[in-house]
């Protein structure tokens, strides 16, 4: 019983911790995410993927083909070294709002 009570303490101490952590950085949960992420070698583009991630896999690399292809002669036929996708990704969001308010 008395190891029980232990376990259960240290659990809730656990818990306590991780409350007290997310109190002190909200959004450090990202950054987690992002080196667990990097650390596991998943996000290098397909270079040593191993196994598939969901059943869609091959034709999601056909498609990703296909985009970087699409891109790269719109890249080339304006003379632009490198897509400015931020600008791009808000130019974007800004015509979808536009749309959807109106």
């Amino acid at each position: 019983m008395l190891t029980n009570d232990i376990k259960n303490d240290a659990g809730v101490l656990g818990q306590v911790r991780f409350f007290i952590d997310q109190l002190q950085a909200p959004f450090a949960f990202l950054k987690r995410d992002v080196s667990l992420y990097n650390s596991s070698g998943a996000g290098n583009n397909g270079a040593g993927d191993t196994e598939p991630d969901h059943r869609y896999h091959a034709q999601e690399q056909e498609m990703e083909k296909k985009f970087d292809a699409a891109v790269d002669i719109l890249r080339r036929r304006y003379k632009i070294e490198t897509i400015p996708w931020l600008e791009l990704t808000k130019v974007v969001v800004w015509i979808f709002l536009i749309l959807t308010v109106v």
